[in-house]
């Protein structure tokens, strides 16, 4: 298909002009990735290139391209959800209200509460909150 001509074109003139470039949803070309594989072993790139690719967990993606790469996630650690209740737990009716009062000042506990709400915890809720 067009798109995966164009994509290694793309790979090429950024890898020698040293830019950065990213290639969306590998897990949706998984038969074209061993193409790819192949055409990143062949470059030689310029210092300043970077190549982002992007995909889901997919079984069948090629282990040399997992191996050699760094990788990141947008999925949350173990643990965060329960440490986040755990921290909302131990804070008092009292530490809640005094936020709610100086909610003005940088870094209130107001701040930190508005994108959390955990139904559970109503008697903890400050006014304006809800």
């Amino acid at each position: 298909p067009w798109q995966s001509q164009y994509a290694l074109q793309q790979l090429r003139e950024c890898a020698v002009k040293g830019m950065w470039l990213c290639l969306k949803n590998l897990h949706l070309v998984i038969a074209w990735a061993p193409v790819l594989e192949k055409e990143i072993n062949a470059l030689k790139p310029h210092a300043n290139f970077r190549l982002w690719l992007t995909a889901e967990p997919h079984l069948k993606f090629p282990l040399v391209l997992l191996e050699s790469s760094l990788k990141v996630t947008y999925e949350s650690p173990p643990g965060v959800k329960k440490n986040l209740l755990r921290t909302y737990e131990a804070w008092s009716p009292q530490f809640i209200e005094k936020g709610h009062q100086t909610c003005e000042e940088p870094g209130s506990v107001r701040s930190r509460l508005v994108p959390c709400h955990y139904p559970g915890k109503k008697e903890l809720h400050t006014p304006g909150l809800d």
